[in-house]
């Protein structure tokens, strides 16, 4: 591998040229071959200023950078909390605002301990709604619903009953945009730690808008060091 030194030398290089494929290969060889929050996160930071990344993909790269532990700011926890509850997923933004609350960044201030009061209200009411929501969802021509039910248990941490949910939408079939279904099943897998599963999902995905530097970069994430 090239010196640490000379790829951020490099990086910095290709930035002032404005060369942003070259910046961005230099960051990618650094997450590669020198892991750490920092090199993470500036690799992050580049696939959020791709001019092309699908608005979509907004709350899959938050999760990436979640993972990852490259969250910093208020701001970053509270985006990552909204984009989460405005898509359905109860479970996943109440662990985002409480690892901003440990991060110390998020939870002081009156309209913060509301919106967490509300995180748990919501996220009661998808556990009392679970067992109707599946029965409708499994009577679905697709497997739409019933894989986002399974994507909410996965965020609520009930890794087994989530993931059984979300194969069995995926085997159902999705008609629209498989490879994010695809996408998704394998972020679940690394967050329940299998990550030979989460390999081979991660291995045969690819797509326009950030779709195949996203699964790229979660094949590095999950990779012991």
């Amino acid at each position: 591998a090239p010196p640490q030194n000379y790829l951020e030398m490099l990086g910095q290089a290709r930035n002032n040229l404005k060369d942003t494929a070259g910046a961005t290969r230099a960051a990618e060889l650094l997450v590669q071959h020198y892991p750490s929050a920092e090199s993470w996160r500036a690799l992050i930071n580049r696939l959020w200023s791709r001019s092309d990344l699908a608005t979509r993909l907004h709350l899959d790269v938050f999760r990436l950078a979640f993972y990852k532990g490259t969250l910093e700011e208020a701001t970053d926890y509270s985006e990552y909390v909204d984009f989460a509850q405005k898509a359905g997923f109860s479970g996943e933004a109440l662990q985002a605002f409480d690892k901003g609350v440990t991060a110390g960044v998020l939870g002081s201030t009156d309209a913060q301990k509301k919106l967490r009061a509300k995180l748990v209200q919501e996220n009661e009411q998808d556990r009392k709604a679970l067992a109707a929501d599946t029965a409708s969802a499994l009577k679905k021509s697709d497997g739409f619903a019933l894989f986002n039910i399974g994507l909410n248990l996965v965020g609520m941490q009930q890794y087994e009953k989530g993931l059984e949910l979300m194969e069995k939408g995926i085997a159902k079939g999705f008609p629209k945009r498989p490879e994010e279904a695809r996408l998704r099943l394998g972020m679940a897998y690394a967050q329940a730690g299998q990550t030979d599963k989460a390999q081979q999902t991660f291995a045969a995905i690819s797509g326009p808008e950030g779709m195949t530097e996203l699964a790229r970069y979660w094949v590095w994430a999950i990779r012991k060091p």
